[in-house]
């Protein structure tokens, strides 16, 4: 590895849990990706972080989908505000679905808010009920929610269970970003060079995330 290289010492994040890989991860990726490299020393302070509040990444996920980071925080801060906001399935399953779409969701967003909300409420799920599971037992289960895909459960897996290898390949911000910062042409290119960040692909992808908005993205 060249001479300072690398540089990094991650400032702590308010309120949230953080890895405990995070470190390691950013030195190991360092050392075998210089663009990456580039990458961490750009954003020192930032690092991922978990809320352990699993109701909440799902639906910032839901929300999230297919829009920018700023769109999605814009569209957040209306929810917040929106007729006594309480954060619970119970909120989301009184509130009016027209009402809902009025805040700028659209209805398919609207009907997956609900399905989820009904899936927390009926199982009675709190902040602790997935965290001893693997990652196979929470795609498992949180598949059988309509509107909970592949990607929604990759954010999950990320920002919920801090998992350190997760590479999301229908992610259109990281894919068109690499092909932007590695000049790749073709998905079988982005996929042959994501295997050089394992273990650590989840770090590798939180810096493209990095390098595309002002704020770090928070699920």
């Amino acid at each position: 590895m060249q001479e300072n290289l690398f540089v990094h010492q991650p400032l702590p994040v308010k309120d949230g849990v953080l890895p405990d890989y995070w470190s390691e991860a950013c030195i190991k990726l360092a050392e075998t990706d210089t663009l990456m490299a580039d990458l961490i020393n750009q954003y020192p302070e930032s690092i991922l972080s978990s809320r352990r509040d699993p109701f909440y990444t799902l639906l910032r996920a839901i929300i999230g989908q297919q829009i920018s980071v700023k769109s999605a925080d814009s569209m957040w801060s209306r929810l917040e505000n929106f007729n006594n906001f309480n954060f619970s399935p119970e909120f989301f399953l009184k509130a009016d679905s027209e009402e809902l779409r009025s805040l700028g969701l659209s209805r398919q967003k609207v009907e997956y808010i609900k399905n989820i909300s009904s899936y927390f409420y009926d199982k009675q799920i709190n902040d602790d009920y997935f965290k001893n599971k693997s990652s196979s037992e929470i795609s498992a289960e949180l598949i059988k929610i309509k509107g909970v895909g592949t990607w929604t459960i990759e954010m999950f897996l990320i920002f919920y269970a801090l998992e350190p290898d997760i590479f999301p390949v229908k992610d259109i911000g990281v894919i068109n970003t690499m092909k932007k910062l590695y000049g790749f042409s073709s998905l079988d290119e982005i996929l042959k060079h994501s295997e050089r960040w394992r273990p650590w692909s989840t770090v590798a992808v939180w810096y493209i995330w990095r390098s595309l908005d002002d704020e770090p993205v928070l699920y």
